[in-house]
């Protein structure tokens, strides 16, 4: 039920605001020593009760929480990332993570915090299988795609705004009223709306529970399922595409690790490492790089950084505060429009939660490794 969605990596964090400086510099390791880092462990993990009312009609769906694993093992700080909507499977959700309990990390041999942890919790009827879908939803999905091949575009928009999602019930009925929507965004064009279902096309199936086998070390010897890998490999080969024209470059380097994983010839692996390692020279060059955001249905924003130094300009409304969480620190400021943060480059790989007002837009901008002029801020190509 479980879907471990990002892996623990060895770093720490200290924020320093615009004119802030450090309260305790004594804190800074010098650069020659080598931290020894082991992450938290499960004890115990309590399924999350199914709720009545979903159960009753048949519903299913996922969460997506991040929680914060407390020196004593404990959790704490659950937050909503994503979800397949529901509010009984998100109160659920984060009613059985705070049960849950860890050994917990240490660094030197010290507990500490691990603040970047993220896991998807599936709620799903015993009894369904992967192509469970009702006779109403069929009747559907034969029309749609009738009249997909028919050119008829307005009718299938039609379609889809008097089906609503929240009138369906299993994960299979999710997924291929995301195929529709993929159809239908190719059809038009619309990049936005083809990259949205194709990673909730992801989100529906079972890739992240494979993903995880695969990364887990103890399962080394774990089945491959060709046909499987072939859809992953699809959907995560367009996806790379999308998010390269978008420079959505934190997402395109987890989806080359992700397209890493699967089984390729040996040509296409070494593209795809290839492709990965264009990436991390962007990431490393002196290109500024600047992200749109807003904040709509939840009240915050999120964004795995990939750089030390960021800021955020052309804010337009309210933005409330900044929850930083990286492996072994949070930190959570107020924003304003003079605030930078700087990382210490070795203390990479923070996710940022934006707390503000619904509607509210504004940019966030990762500087470069040397100081850059106005022409370079911007939508630099890393496509090969």
């Amino acid at each position: 039920m479980f879907r471990i969605l990002s892996s623990f990596a060895l770093s720490v964090l200290v924020v320093l605001a615009a004119q802030a400086q450090l309260a305790d510099k004594s804190e800074i390791k010098p650069a020659q020593h080598v931290t020894t880092f082991i992450e938290a462990n499960v004890i115990k993990r309590v399924e999350p009760k199914y709720p009545m009312s979903s159960a009753k009609n048949g519903h299913e769906g996922w969460v997506v929480v991040s929680y914060v694993i407390e020196p004593d093992g404990k959790t704490s700080n659950a937050i909503i990332e994503a979800s397949s909507g529901g509010k009984g499977f998100e109160r659920e959700a984060l009613k059985a993570i705070r049960k849950w309990r860890y050994t917990p990390a240490t660094e030197d041999g010290q507990a500490i915090q691990q603040c970047q942890n993220s896991v998807q919790i599936d709620f799903k009827m015993g009894l369904s299988t992967n192509n469970d879908v009702s006779k109403r939803f069929m009747r559907f999905y034969q029309k749609a795609k009738k009249d997909l091949e028919d050119n008829k575009l307005d009718d299938v928009k039609a379609a889809l705004s008097e089906l609503g999602e929240r009138s369906l019930v299993t994960h299979a009925e999710h997924r291929f009223l995301n195929y529709i929507k993929l159809d239908l965004a190719r059809a038009t064009n619309n990049l936005d709306l083809e990259y949205k279902s194709l990673t909730n096309i992801l989100k529906f199936s079972d890739f992240y529970n494979y993903r995880r086998k695969l990364n887990d070390a103890e399962h080394k010897t774990v089945i491959r399922d060709p046909k499987s890998e072939k859809l992953y490999s699809s959907i995560l080969g367009r996806k790379l595409v999308i998010e390269l024209t978008q420079n959505k470059i934190n997402q395109a380097l987890l989806s080359t690790d992700n397209l890493l994983l699967l089984d390729h010839d040996d040509e296409i692996h070494i593209r795809y490492q290839q492709q990965r390692q264009k990436i991390i020279d962007f990431i490393e060059s002196n290109k500024v790089l600047v992200t749109d955001a807003s904040i709509e249905t939840r009240d915050f924003w999120q964004y795995r950084l990939v750089r030390n130094n960021f800021s955020f300009d052309q804010i337009n409304g309210q933005l409330h505060k900044l929850d930083i969480r990286c492996n072994n620190k949070r930190h959570v400021y107020t924003i304003n429009d003079q605030s930078t943060w700087k990382i210490p480059k070795s203390w990479q790989k923070c996710q940022l939660f934006v707390y503000g007002d619904n509607n509210t837009t504004f940019k966030l901008i990762e500087h470069g490794n040397q100081k850059t002029t106005d022409e370079q801020v911007g939508h630099s190509s890393i496509s090969g």
